[in-house]
C-alpha cells in the first residue's frame, strides 16, 4: 500500500474534476469552483502540449487516484521566470494516507531538476491547518499572512 506518483494524462480529467469539486477541497483552493471534466481535460491537454517540463502529476493508491498536483511557472515575465508555484489537491476520502507528502516530494524534485525554479511558492489560506503542518517538512516557511 504505497503511493505511486505519475504524470497525469487526459484520461485523468474526470478524477481531477472530482478532486477539484470535492466539498472538502474546493473551498481551500485558489481557483474557481464548479469545474468540470471538459475544462480539466482542456487544461491537461494545453499543459501537456505547451510545456512538457512542468507536468501535472497524479497520485495512486491501490489502483485508485488519490491526488493531483502541478508546477506552474512564473509566466512570460523575465522578472518571474525563476519562480514557480506549486498546487496540490487531495480529496477528503484520501486524507491522511500519504498522497500529499508523496506529491510534495515529487513536485519539489520536478521543480528543481526539470523546471529549474529557484523559488517555489505556495499560496494557502491561513486556516488550512492540514497543509500548514505539511509544507515545513519540505523546507517551506511562512513568508506572510493576512
Amino acid at each position: 500500500m504505497s503511493i505511486t506518483v505519475r504524470r497525469a494524462s487526459v484520461q485523468d480529467a474526470a478524477a481531477d474534476a472530482g478532486f477539484m469539486g470535492d466539498p472538502g477541497v474546493f473551498p481551500r483552493l485558489m481557483q474557481m469552483p464548479y469545474t468540470n471534466e471538459d475544462f480539466r481535460r482542456a487544461r491537461m491537454t494545453e499543459g501537456s502540449e505547451a510545456d512538457s517540463t512542468a507536468p501535472a502529476l497524479m497520485a495512486e493508491l491501490d489502483c485508485a487516484l488519490v491526488g493531483t498536483a502541478g508546477v506552474y511557472l512564473g509566466g512570460a515575465s523575465q522578472r518571474r521566470s525563476h519562480a514557480a508555484t506549486l498546487g496540490i489537491s487531495v480529496p477528503t476520502k484520501a486524507h491522511d494516507r500519504g498522497a500529499a507528502s508523496a506529491l510534495m516530494a515529487a513536485l519539489s524534485g520536478c521543480a528543481d531538476s526539470r523546471v529549474g525554479a529557484l523559488l517555489l511558492k505556495l499560496s494557502i489560506y491561513n486556516d488550512n491547518m492540514r497543509v500548514i503542518g505539511l509544507y515545513p517538512k519540505f523546507g517551506f516557511f511562512i513568508e506572510g499572512t493576512t
